[in-house]
């Protein structure tokens, strides 16, 4: 399949689920892949891939806490396979997609992690409806004839836009080494894992097929 054409499939697959309403933890692994698509035409990454990234990684963490029964439990696995197994191996590969903000994000629900008052604060933020829109935005920038743009822009994801950006090298390179310490720490006090799971090596970007 040529690349405009896989690049087509995972933003038409963006655009039906964002059209019910529904923010999947499957759209990270269609935003990882729609960086290496873009990578490979040689075209830059818009800033919109980025903050939708972290968007919907909080979203499908902190949807978690809502959970009627065992909702520690079920944040707790949300960090783990969003945060530890998906972030950590993109912070190893100096990924586009880890920026500042999706640093910061993780320490926020690290917070939540431990601290009822932060918690509460997370679960009464609207994530679903930012990522929505973070998700709306990249269809209509990399595929406009999808006809998913409604030029809504939420504040507080034009304020993100201003602040955001690939930070200085070295700055960034401090910052993973310390939310790597926190995902750890994480893993550790959370439930067990199976230990076949355990012995499986990190994920990985889905690798492109050529054209």
């Amino acid at each position: 399949m040529a690349l405009s054409q896989w690049k087509e499939a995972i933003l038409e697959g963006i655009f039906t689920e964002i059209s019910e309403g529904r923010v999947e933890e499957k759209n990270l692994e269609r935003l990882e892949n729609l960086v290496e698509i873009l990578h490979r035409e040689g075209s830059k990454v818009p800033e919109s891939v980025k903050e939708s990234y972290r968007q919907v990684a909080v979203e499908c963490t902190a949807r978690r806490l809502a959970s009627e029964n065992a909702a520690k439990e079920a944040y707790n696995e949300a960090i783990r396979s969003i945060w530890l197994r998906r972030v950590m191996p993109l912070c190893d590969e100096v990924s586009c997609l880890v920026t500042r903000d999706l640093l910061n994000s993780c320490k926020r629900l690290w917070a939540a992690h431990g601290d009822d008052e932060a918690c509460e604060a997370l679960m009464d933020e609207n994530t679903r409806e930012k990522a929505l829109a973070s998700l709306r935005k990249v269809v209509s920038e990399l595929n406009p004839n999808i006809g998913c743009g409604n030029g809504e822009r939420d504040e507080s994801e034009e304020s993100s836009e201003e602040e955001s950006g690939d930070t200085e090298p070295m700055v960034e390179a401090r910052e993973m080494e310390k939310d790597t310490g926190r995902l750890l720490d994480i893993e550790e006090e959370g439930p067990s894992v199976d230990a076949s799971e355990a012995e499986s090596p990190p994920r990985r970007m889905k690798t492109i097929p050529d054209s």
